[in-house]
């Protein structure tokens, strides 16, 4: 249930991680005792580096090629290796300036003997760079052009790599596997139309660690078609959505198997204003009442509305009951509103989360949630939490709230299909809908008292005295400003791998620079983790819980600073579940992530120590079976 935060990150760094082709940015030769970070500094590290010129035994031109090609004639490149031919239509109609650049550098001869310079099994192959290090290019750059409807959705797609927008030159890779992470990001100009299994053989290569050079692309050459070998697109289905406007269960009566993907598109909205929705949820135990919560989270409880009047959850079981590991015997969460009873099931589309930053929400048994294993991928499940739960509030959309039934509630056992496949749940015989003429939620909760984190006088750290795990949620009110914008701050991140060194961008992003600093003269990050590692990829840090699931207790609004990007190694950033989420958790990437660039606010760059962080083993936190490598404590330097 507990949603597994560093995968959400790793699919979207992997595209600007993996396939970035722009140089490494200069070194900047000082270290904070002897040259403070200037203004200009700053500037300096946040603009991106442009691709690299290629090295002078190669050909290279100071602006790109004239258009020669016909964007109605097919081209077909044929890409020789060492372990045979790759034949690749290019798609001159839809990237026209993509491909006759492709075109030009392939009979210019620039492909001629060079390698596939990164090669990630499952993910794709990279080529084009003339260095053979991922930093080289023909001396220009051309813009993306990026089709709404080209989507990375099969293998086999060749598409240009990019340092950023609008930076694509030689450098291109083709897919092994659906990359959708990818898809508006880069611009895909062709498809592999032999070959496949040739590609399947270049060896996989790292280029920041390799010994040897990458397989050799022996030549490319450009033919023209008359019939284009494409595979036919698989048509757009005629869209078939719930129906909206009956409540006749005509789900009921089909086998449960036959629910999933039975639509296409999600239900038209029949919410009526004012209206008060009641979801009685009858079970083999009793029924269990709630009120649904629209104002919250309209389109979700739409969602379940109509589908419980088209009989989609009939017949269907709860099929798992999770236990809290830490606290035997009490019951977190119980899953259902999945025909299939496995949690991959879906009625054939997805909704986009409506998360709140309520505090209140989950905080008790008998919440009503949409369940969901990935963010923004909604459909039919849904869970019921049987004991407090709010941090799930920064995950999960809030549906509606238990009026009556919480003795059903309390019949709930421990349910794992994992451990036991052959048990079932609970029976839920049908969900009707019903109106109520008015609300019948207890009343709310009082907005409690705020309580947040505050500057700790002289070396105080009153945090560092809690247990780790004690500080989780602690406040619930961000702090107070206290930092001095005209002072330069940098954080030192004192681990038992040795120091790291954090130049805070406390001028473009104050708040976020003011809550980490209170945060760690506080003692909050005090003996935390590095909870999971990516390496070449992302380290993340600041859970109080060390699974990815903690936070300080409050939320916090983005501040996307204009100039800062992902355009290199070292920056630092809160990790959030979703837009305006911020708390404590943050991640220092280990490689360039432009594909990230304006979804997570930066706020500091690693200026000494980055080689610390390259050095961590991998660690996923649903698995570790071992702390992460301890963080003693942050200490914060003002100037």
């Amino acid at each position: 249930m507990k949603r597994k935060i560093p995968l959400l990150l790793i699919l979207f760094l992997l595209g600007a991680v993996i396939l970035a082709g722009c140089a490494q940015p200069p070194t900047l030769d000082v270290t904070p005792e002897t040259a403070p970070t200037t203004e200009a500094q700053t500037a300096e590290r946040a603009t991106p580096a442009p691709e690299a010129a290629a090295t002078p035994e190669f050909k290279t031109w100071a602006e790109a090629p004239e258009m020669t090609i016909d964007p109605n004639t097919i081209y077909v490149a044929t890409i020789k290796t060492e372990h045979g031919d790759i034949v690749v239509e290019l798609d001159a109609k839809n990237a026209p300036i993509t491909t006759n650049n492709f075109v030009f550098l392939a009979r210019e001869g620039f492909y001629d003997g060079l390698t596939f310079h990164r090669v990630i099994p499952d993910f794709m192959a990279q080529g084009g760079d003339p260095t053979g290090a991922g930093t080289g290019g023909p001396g220009y750059t051309i813009p993306d052009e990026i089709a709404s409807d080209m989507t990375f959705d099969r293998p086999g797609l060749i598409s240009m790599a990019k340092s950023g927008p609008d930076t694509a030159g030689s450098q291109f890779f083709i897919t092994y596997a659906p990359a959708p992470w990818l898809d508006g990001g880069f611009t895909i100009f062709g498809e592999v139309i032999e070959g496949m299994d040739v590609l399947q053989q270049i060896t996989p290569r790292d280029p920041q660690t390799a010994t040897a050079p990458g397989d050799k692309i022996i030549s490319v050459s450009v033919s023209e078609a008359d019939v284009s070998r494409r595979p036919t697109p698989t048509p757009t289905p005629t869209p078939f959505a719930p129906d909206a406007q009956n409540d006749d269960h005509f789900m009921a009566a089909m086998p449960l198997e036959e629910r999933i993907d039975y639509f296409n598109t999600p239900p038209e909205n029949i919410l009526e204003p004012g209206v008060v929705y009641v979801a009685n949820i009858e079970t083999e135990e009793g029924t269990i009442q709630v009120e649904l919560l629209p104002n919250m989270a309209p389109n979700n409880v739409n969602n379940f509305i109509v589908l419980a009047n088209n009989g989609y959850y009939d017949g269907a079981r709860f099929f798992q009951v999770i236990e809290n590991t830490e606290e035997p015997g009490q019951l977190i969460v119980a899953l259902g509103g999945d025909p299939l009873g496995t949690g991959s099931g879906t009625p054939g589309y997805v909704l986009d989360d409506e998360l709140t930053r309520d505090v209140n929400v989950f905080d008790d048994a008998g919440w009503l949630g949409s369940a969901q294993s990935d963010a923004n991928a909604n459909g039919g499940a849904f869970f019921l939490t049987l004991s407090p739960a709010p941090w799930l509030s920064a995950h999960f959309t809030p549906l509606g709230r238990v009026i009556s039934g919480q003795d059903v509630l309390a019949k709930f056992q421990p349910l794992n299909p994992a451990e036991n496949p052959d048990a079932q749940g609970m029976l839920i015989k049908r969900i009707t809908i019903t109106k109520a003429k008015q609300s019948l939620l207890p009343t709310p909760t009082p907005t409690p008292t705020p309580f947040a984190p505050t500057m700790p006088k002289g070396d105080e750290r009153p945090l560092s005295e809690m247990e780790p795990e004690a500080r989780n949620h602690y406040f619930n009110t961000p702090p107070e400003m206290v930092i001095d914008a005209n002072k330069d701050y940098q954080a030192v991140l004192r681990t038992e791998k040795g120091d790291i060194t954090i130049d805070l961008y406390e001028k473009q992003t104050p708040i976020t620079v003011n809550n980490f600093v209170v945060l760690a003269r506080s003692g909050f990050y005090d003996d935390t983790t590095f909870y999971a590692v990516i390496p070449e990829v992302v380290i993340q840090a600041g859970d109080p819980t060390g699974r990815g699931t903690g936070g300080p207790g409050y939320v916090f609004e983005d501040e996307m600073a204009e100039g800062l990007s992902f355009d290199r190694p070292g920056i630092v950033a809160m990790f959030n579940a979703g837009p305006n989420t911020n708390g404590s958790q943050f991640f220092i990437t280990l490689s360039e992530a432009s594909q990230v660039n304006g979804q997570y606010p930066i706020f500091g760059e690693v200026i000494d120590g980055l080689d610390i962080l390259q050095g961590l083993e991998e660690r996923d936190p649903q698995t570790a079976t071992a702390p992460g490598v301890k963080i003693l404590r942050i200490d914060i330097v003002e100037k």
